[in-house]
């Protein structure tokens, strides 16, 4: 099964620039749907066919900032170009944009998830955090998201910047945990310029780790957690190295059928992004070929990133390398560490507490020890 995204670039004049492009133009909305809506029956009719799309994630951005019109364009669009019935269909939507009437056409259209970005419960964080002070009543919010039938939803914390106040952090979590947010997703802030020295971003990561595994929150992976249930399935078909399309400015794609596999992206702006849908040339700025090597390290990468590891015997049959026999010294100096698990029983690597915290120094010493980077 594979996985589709659906990119809204745009924001909020009052939001800061993310990870992720971002643009601010309202005026571009209508003619980024129809171009939107042009691609997904491109690649429908180019991979329909060639697996079925499970899951869909409509993500930015703010794509709560579209009408419900356009986001029903988009949703018919996906059904009619990939044919096949969603298990899970995923919508960001900002807190100030979760009222009733949304969240009701949300669902009533075959979202089944949202994904509310929080960032913080305290009006200090959000303008610390470059987001406009007010903080929504996440208490309603929540109530909406229930009476609405969004059984799974989650929400973004972050945490990690230089101005942080530790009792600040510790009360969103605990506000998480009491409100029962299905599934939190914690966002750490890696601008060098506000980025809090390493140890207090540890610290702080671990307090979370301890005080949501203690109200019943599981680390399916590094920075996301959840109740038992509520995992996003979208998230893991990323991490079990599946197929996914990224569709709309700056989109990234992933398909393996065969060898080499390829990853490419889409270009930006949005504007030059509809003018290529709309004379009919493919948005992308490049395509990669995957070798097999390749192939092997990021399924290595992808995997101890999860609470369920790294499958040893699927890493020897697929991607043809058997970690116990090519890298068993660098693999015996991580366990003795402490930052790896073996269980021989189900073949699996697991990273520890303090693996997590240091993991991708574990994921690089494994790698160059089995000479695939």
């Amino acid at each position: 099964m594979a996985s589709l995204y659906l990119h809204i670039p745009f924001r909020p004049e009052t939001y800061p620039p993310s990870d992720a492009y971002t643009e601010v133009d309202p005026g571009l909305h209508t003619t980024y749907v129809q171009a939107l809506v042009r691609e997904i029956g491109h690649y429908g009719d180019r991979y329909g066919a060639a697996e079925p799309i499970d899951t869909l994630h409509v993500g930015g951005g703010t794509p709560s900032l579209l009408h419900v019109d356009d986001l029903q364009r988009l949703f018919r669009a996906v059904l009619r170009a990939f044919d096949a019935p969603l298990t899970e269909a995923t919508l960001e939507v900002a807190p100030a944009h979760a009222s009733a009437d949304y969240l009701d056409s949300a669902r009533a259209l075959g979202f089944t998830r949202v994904s509310l970005g929080v960032q913080s419960f305290y009006p200090d964080d959000r303008r610390a955090l470059g987001f406009a002070s007010v903080a929504e009543d996440m208490d309603a919010i929540v109530a909406r998201c229930h009476a609405a039938g969004f059984d799974s939803f989650s929400i973004d914390l972050a945490f990690g910047w230089a101005a942080q106040e530790d009792d600040y952090w510790a009360a969103n979590l605990a506000r998480a945990a009491r409100l029962e947010v299905p599934h939190l997703t914690l966002n750490e802030v890696t601008d060098e310029g506000r980025r809090a020295a390493k140890d207090q971003v540890s610290a702080r990561y671990r307090r979370a780790l301890d005080l949501l595994s203690d109200r019943g929150y599981e680390p399916y992976e590094i920075a996301n957690l959840a109740r038992p249930g509520h995992r996003c399935r979208q998230n893991e078909a990323y991490w079990s190295h599946a197929n996914y399309l990224g569709l709309g400015t700056s989109a990234h794609s992933f398909w393996w059928q065969g060898l080499p596999a390829y990853r490419w992206a889409n270009v930006t702006p949005s504007s030059r992004y509809a003018a290529l849908v709309r004379q009919g040339h493919a948005p992308t700025a490049g395509r990669e070929a995957r070798t097999l090597d390749d192939l092997a390290d990021e399924y290595v990468l992808l995997r101890l990133r999860t609470r369920d590891g790294l499958d040893l015997d699927h890493l020897a049959r697929r991607y043809g390398l058997d970690v116990l026999d090519m890298a068993p010294d660098a693999l015996d100096e991580l366990i003795a560490e402490g930052y790896l698990t073996h269980d021989p029983a189900v073949s699996r690597l697991r990273l520890t507490r303090d693996g997590m915290l240091v993991c991708d120094a574990v994921t690089q010493h494994l790698l160059q020890a089995l000479t695939i980077t």
